[in-house]
Protein backbone atom coordinates (compact mmCIF):
# COMPACT_ATOMS: atom_id res chain seq x y z
CA UNK A 1 0.00 0.00 0.00
CA UNK A 2 1.38 3.15 -0.72
CA UNK A 3 0.74 6.84 0.25
CA UNK A 4 -1.37 7.99 -2.61
CA UNK A 5 -3.89 4.55 -1.11
CA UNK A 6 -4.93 6.44 1.43
CA UNK A 7 -4.79 10.08 0.31
CA UNK A 8 -8.16 11.87 -0.25
CA UNK A 9 -8.28 12.33 -3.97
CA UNK A 10 -8.57 16.38 -3.53
CA UNK A 11 -5.02 15.51 -1.84
CA UNK A 12 -3.06 12.82 -4.13
CA UNK A 13 -1.33 15.70 -6.33
CA UNK A 14 -0.55 17.79 -3.60
CA UNK A 15 1.08 15.07 -1.62
CA UNK A 16 2.87 13.81 -4.96
CA UNK A 17 4.35 17.77 -5.34
CA UNK A 18 5.53 17.04 -1.78
CA UNK A 19 7.25 13.93 -2.05
CA UNK A 20 8.87 15.14 -5.07
CA UNK A 21 10.57 18.18 -3.42
CA UNK A 22 11.39 15.80 -0.26
CA UNK A 23 15.13 16.41 -1.00
CA UNK A 24 14.84 20.40 0.05
CA UNK A 25 16.92 20.96 3.22
CA UNK A 26 14.06 21.58 5.55
CA UNK A 27 10.67 20.76 4.80
CA UNK A 28 8.30 21.91 7.29
CA UNK A 29 5.39 19.53 8.11
CA UNK A 30 2.00 19.99 5.82
CA UNK A 31 -1.55 19.06 6.99
CA UNK A 32 -3.77 16.87 4.36
CA UNK A 33 -6.04 14.05 4.56
CA UNK A 34 -6.32 10.41 4.99
CA UNK A 35 -9.01 7.89 4.32
CA UNK A 36 -9.01 4.89 7.31
CA UNK A 37 -10.08 1.76 6.21
CA UNK A 38 -13.30 1.93 7.06
CA UNK A 39 -13.72 4.77 4.55
CA UNK A 40 -13.51 8.05 7.50
CA UNK A 41 -11.69 10.76 6.66
CA UNK A 42 -9.21 12.06 9.08
CA UNK A 43 -7.10 15.31 9.45
CA UNK A 44 -2.94 14.57 9.66
CA UNK A 45 0.29 16.33 10.04
CA UNK A 46 2.53 14.92 7.46
CA UNK A 47 6.36 15.10 7.56
CA UNK A 48 9.09 14.25 4.92
CA UNK A 49 12.59 12.97 4.93
CA UNK A 50 15.18 11.52 2.27
CA UNK A 51 16.84 9.40 3.29
CA UNK A 52 19.95 7.15 1.46
CA UNK A 53 19.62 2.70 1.74
CA UNK A 54 21.66 0.87 -0.12
CA UNK A 55 22.65 3.54 -2.57
CA UNK A 56 19.01 4.31 -3.34
CA UNK A 57 17.20 7.46 -2.07
CA UNK A 58 13.97 6.48 0.20
CA UNK A 59 11.46 9.05 1.45
CA UNK A 60 10.48 8.49 4.67
CA UNK A 61 6.81 9.81 5.58
CA UNK A 62 5.32 9.93 9.39
CA UNK A 63 1.59 10.72 9.38
CA UNK A 64 0.09 12.32 12.93
CA UNK A 65 -3.58 12.12 13.73
CA UNK A 66 -4.34 15.80 13.80
CA UNK A 67 -8.46 15.68 13.79
CA UNK A 68 -8.99 16.52 17.24
CA UNK A 69 -6.19 19.40 16.94
CA UNK A 70 -8.53 20.91 14.19
CA UNK A 71 -11.37 20.64 15.43
CA UNK A 72 -10.35 22.16 19.07
CA UNK A 73 -8.74 24.77 17.11
CA UNK A 74 -12.06 25.31 15.38
CA UNK A 75 -14.22 25.52 18.56
CA UNK A 76 -11.55 28.17 19.51
CA UNK A 77 -11.98 30.31 16.49
CA UNK A 78 -16.37 29.82 16.83
CA UNK A 79 -15.71 31.10 20.48
CA UNK A 80 -13.52 33.46 20.15
CA UNK A 81 -16.18 35.00 17.38
CA UNK A 82 -19.21 34.77 19.82
CA UNK A 83 -17.29 36.68 22.37
CA UNK A 84 -16.14 39.25 19.99
CA UNK A 85 -19.68 39.49 18.98
CA UNK A 86 -20.80 40.03 22.80
CA UNK A 87 -18.57 42.72 23.49
CA UNK A 88 -19.44 44.44 20.35
CA UNK A 89 -22.73 44.68 20.85
CA UNK A 90 -22.98 44.66 24.89
CA UNK A 91 -24.29 48.33 25.04
CA UNK A 92 -21.95 48.50 28.75
CA UNK A 93 -18.05 49.87 28.01
CA UNK A 94 -15.70 47.54 27.81
CA UNK A 95 -12.49 47.84 27.09
CA UNK A 96 -9.94 44.36 26.85
CA UNK A 97 -6.59 44.60 28.02
CA UNK A 98 -3.34 41.79 28.00
CA UNK A 99 -1.73 41.21 31.50
CA UNK A 100 0.30 43.88 31.35
CA UNK A 101 -2.62 46.63 31.15
CA UNK A 102 -2.38 47.42 27.95
CA UNK A 103 -5.32 47.93 25.86
CA UNK A 104 -6.08 44.81 22.91
CA UNK A 105 -9.72 45.75 22.13
CA UNK A 106 -12.54 48.08 23.31
CA UNK A 107 -15.97 47.94 22.63
CA UNK A 108 -18.34 50.75 20.35
CA UNK A 109 -20.00 51.93 23.87
CA UNK A 110 -16.15 52.26 25.33
CA UNK A 111 -15.83 54.69 22.18
CA UNK A 112 -18.66 56.76 23.36
CA UNK A 113 -18.31 56.98 27.02
CA UNK A 114 -14.47 57.87 27.15
CA UNK A 115 -14.15 59.59 23.45
CA UNK A 116 -11.36 57.27 22.13
CA UNK A 117 -11.50 55.34 18.87
CA UNK A 118 -10.21 51.54 19.35
CA UNK A 119 -7.35 52.06 16.63
CA UNK A 120 -5.72 55.10 18.76
CA UNK A 121 -5.69 53.02 22.13
CA UNK A 122 -4.55 49.76 21.37
CA UNK A 123 -1.53 48.97 22.57
CA UNK A 124 -1.75 51.95 25.56
CA UNK A 125 -1.75 51.58 28.99
CA UNK A 126 -6.04 51.38 30.23
CA UNK A 127 -5.00 53.17 33.40
CA UNK A 128 -3.55 56.11 31.84
CA UNK A 129 -6.40 56.65 29.26
CA UNK A 130 -9.15 56.35 31.69
CA UNK A 131 -8.18 57.79 35.48
CA UNK A 132 -6.79 61.02 36.48
CA UNK A 133 -2.94 60.79 37.74
CA UNK A 134 -4.29 61.37 41.17
CA UNK A 135 -5.99 57.92 41.02
CA UNK A 136 -3.87 55.89 38.63
CA UNK A 137 -1.93 53.88 41.73
CA UNK A 138 -5.78 52.82 42.70
CA UNK A 139 -6.35 51.80 39.12
CA UNK A 140 -3.12 50.10 38.83
CA UNK A 141 -4.12 47.52 41.85
CA UNK A 142 -7.38 46.89 40.36
CA UNK A 143 -5.73 46.11 37.14
CA UNK A 144 -3.41 43.81 38.54
CA UNK A 145 -6.37 42.45 40.70
CA UNK A 146 -8.25 41.35 37.36
CA UNK A 147 -5.02 40.37 36.00
CA UNK A 148 -4.51 37.73 39.21
CA UNK A 149 -8.20 36.79 38.28
CA UNK A 150 -9.39 38.00 41.54
CA UNK A 151 -13.13 39.47 41.60
CA UNK A 152 -13.47 43.03 42.17
CA UNK A 153 -16.84 44.82 42.27
CA UNK A 154 -16.22 48.68 42.56
CA UNK A 155 -18.71 51.67 41.62
CA UNK A 156 -17.69 54.85 41.65
CA UNK A 157 -18.72 58.56 40.88
CA UNK A 158 -15.83 60.80 39.24
CA UNK A 159 -16.89 64.25 38.47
Amino acid sequence: MSVTDISTDDDVRALLDEIASANAPRRPSFVCQHRLKDGMVIDVEMSMHLLGMDGQHRVLVSAHDVTQRKAEELKREETATYLRALIENCPLAIAVHDTGGHVVMCNPAFEALFQYRQAAVVGLPLDTLITRAELRDEASDITRAAVDGRVTRLTTRRC
